[in-house]
C-alpha cells in the first residue's frame, strides 16, 4: 500500500507538472535522476552478483544512497539526514538554514537544474530542424494563398533539409541524453566519439528503440488529432452537452494527455538508459571499448559491480575475420538505413498532425523528444 501510495502521488505530480513548458522542465530532469537509476541498476543485474539486492548495494554507500528509491519531486533524496544537519548543534545559524533548504527543496532544485541542462543539449542539436520545418510550413501555406508557382520549392525543401538534420540528431541523442543524466556533466552529451563507439557495438537495439518511438509517436498524434473527431461527436449528440459536461471534457482532456506523454516520456527515456548501460558493460567486457574514455563518475559505478574487465581478444583465422567482418558491415548499413527511415517517419508524425490540428508553437517541441509538453 505504500509502494502504491508513492507511486499514484509522483505519478499524479509528473502528469500535472506536464501541462506548461516551464514545469516540463522538472519532469525532464525527474526522468534524466531515474534514467541514471535505471542505468546504475543495470550494471547491478550484468554483474550477476544477486546475492545482495539492488537496494542494499546502493544503500551500502552514502553517495549512491539516493539511488535506492526512485527520485523525488521536491525533498531531498536523504531528507531524514540532511534534516537532522540542520538542527544539530554548535552548527552556524546560516549553515542550518542551509541544510534546511537543502532538506525540503533539494530534489526540486537537482530536477531543475538537470532538466535544464537536458534541454538546452537536446535543444542545441534539434531546434535547427525544428526552424526549418516552421519556416518551411509557412513557406507553403504561403504558396498556397498567394500561387507563387516559381516560389513553390521552397517549403518542400526547407522542410526536408529539417527532416535530415533532425535524424541526424536523433541518431546521437537518445544515448547522448542517457550518459548526460547518468554523469551529471552536460559536456558528456557532446562527446560524439564515444557516441559513435557505442552505436558499433550493435545497432539492433537502437533500431528497437526507433520503433518503439514510432509506436509512441502514433499514440501522441491520435491525441493532437482527437479532439477534431471528439468536437465532431459532440455536435452530433440530440441533446447538446450542459455547462457543467463541457467543462468537465474541457479540463479532463489536457490532464488525459499530459498522463499519456508523461508515461510514454518516461517510458522512452528509460528503455534508452538501460540500452546505454548494456552497451557500455558489453563493449568493456569483449575489449571492444575501453574503459579509460569513460568519465570517473562511470568508471567508480562499473568497479564497484567488477564491469572493467575485458576479456582476452580470441585469434582467429584472417579468412574467418574478412567474411565476419562483410558480415558484420553489411548488417551495420542495413540497420543504419532502417533507423534513418524510422526516424524519418517518425518526423512525419508531426507534419501529419499539423495539417489536421496546427499549431506553429508544435513545430518547435516534439513532446517525446524535447519538453514532455504538448502545445
Amino acid at each position: 500500500m505504500r509502494r502504491l501510495l508513492a507511486f499514484v502521488w509522483k505519478f499524479s505530480i509528473g502528469v500535472v507538472l506536464c501541462l506548461t513548458p516551464v514545469t516540463a522542465i522538472l519532469v525532464l530532469g525527474w526522468t534524466g535522476r531515474a534514467m541514471r537509476r535505471t542505468a546504475v541498476k543495470a550494471w547491478h543485474r550484468q554483474s550477476g552478483n544477486t546475492a545482495k539486492s539492488f537496494a542494499a548495494a546502493m544503500a551500502a554507500q552514502e553517495e549512491t544512497a539516493h539511488l535506492v528509491k526512485w527520485p523525488n519531486w521536491i525533498i531531498s533524496q536523504r531528507f531524514s539526514g540532511t534534516l537532522s544537519q540542520a538542527f544539530a548543534p554548535a552548527k552556524p545559524v546560516r549553515r542550518r538554514i542551509r541544510y534546511l533548504f537543502a532538506a525540503l527543496l533539494g530534489s526540486l532544485r537537482e530536477n531543475f537544474s538537470l532538466g535544464l541542462q537536458m534541454a538546452l543539449n537536446c535543444w542545441v542539436i534539434t531546434l535547427p530542424a525544428c526552424l526549418l520545418w516552421l519556416l518551411g510550413w509557412w513557406a507553403g501555406w504561403e504558396n498556397s494563398f498567394n500561387k507563387g508557382y516559381e516560389q513553390a520549392w521552397v517549403g518542400p525543401v526547407t522542410a526536408l533539409t529539417g527532416v535530415a538534420i533532425f535524424i541526424a540528431a536523433m541518431i546521437h541523442l537518445p544515448l547522448a541524453q542517457a550518459r548526460q543524466a547518468v554523469t551529471g556533466h552536460w559536456r558528456s552529451f557532446y562527446d560524439f566519439s564515444l557516441s559513435h563507439q557505442l552505436r558499433r557495438l550493435g545497432r539492433l537495439p537502437a533500431l528497437w528503440l526507433v520503433v518503439l518511438y514510432l509506436v509512441a509517436g502514433l499514440l501522441v498524434t491520435g491525441a493532437k488529432i482527437a479532439p477534431l473527431g471528439i468536437g465532431n461527436y459532440i455536435d452530433g449528440l440530440p441533446q447538446p452537452l450542459s455547462d457543467g459536461q463541457a467543462e468537465l471534457i474541457r479540463m479532463g482532456w489536457p490532464l488525459a494527455v499530459a498522463g499519456l506523454v508523461f508515461t510514454l516520456f518516461v517510458a522512452l527515456h528509460l528503455v534508452a538508459a538501460r540500452h546505454y548501460a548494456r552497451k557500455i558493460a558489453s563493449g568493456i567486457a569483449n575489449g571492444r571499448l575501453s574503459a579509460e574514455v569513460l568519465l570517473p563518475v562511470e568508471r567508480r559505478f562499473l568497479d564497484r559491480f567488477g564491469l572493467t574487465k575485458s576479456a582476452e581478444p580470441v585469434q582467429r583465422n584472417i579468412i574467418v575475420r574478412s567474411v565476419a567482418w562483410s558480415g558484420a558491415s553489411l548488417g551495420s548499413v542495413a540497420v543504419l538505413l532502417a533507423m534513418i527511415t524510422g526516424w524519418g517517419a517518425f518526423s512525419f508524425q508531426l507534419f501529419f498532425a499539423q495539417f489536421l490540428n496546427h499549431s506553429w508553437v508544435a513545430w518547435l517541441n516534439l513532446s517525446l523528444v524535447q519538453l514532455p509538453w504538448m502545445p
